[in-house]
């Protein structure tokens, strides 16, 4: 993803990415900052309803967590399955989400 205000070097900086062959999305700067943090938000929602799904899974001694949460090519998603932990990992997720909430709450949302 991109954020940009001018075309031009929208396109300079996705020539960058050309090589390693992802997806990329152009818009602009506040669209691309607001697309990270709901993605991360969605991610950590994943990430603390498999930490219970997997709590309930080691209660109940059945060894099917790894296919509950998984990639598309099947392989457990390492962001989101814990077997355990207690606290979201990673440097953006806290920050990401502590920034929708005050987004949010300038706007009366909670």
């Amino acid at each position: 993803m991109i954020g940009a205000l001018h075309a031009p070097i929208a396109r300079q900086i996705q020539s960058l990415y050309e090589p390693l062959n992802f997806p990329v999305l152009i818009t602009t700067p506040r669209t691309a900052e607001f697309i990270k943090y709901a993605a991360n938000a969605f991610l950590a929602t994943k990430y603390l309803f498999i930490n219970e799904i997997s709590q309930f899974v080691r209660i109940h001694r059945c060894p099917c967590q790894r296919g509950v949460c998984s990639t598309r090519n099947g392989s457990p998603d390492r962001r989101v399955f814990s077997e355990r932990r207690s606290r979201l990992r990673g440097a953006c997720f806290p920050k990401d989400i502590q920034a929708l909430l005050h987004i949010a709450g300038n706007h009366g949302k909670s």
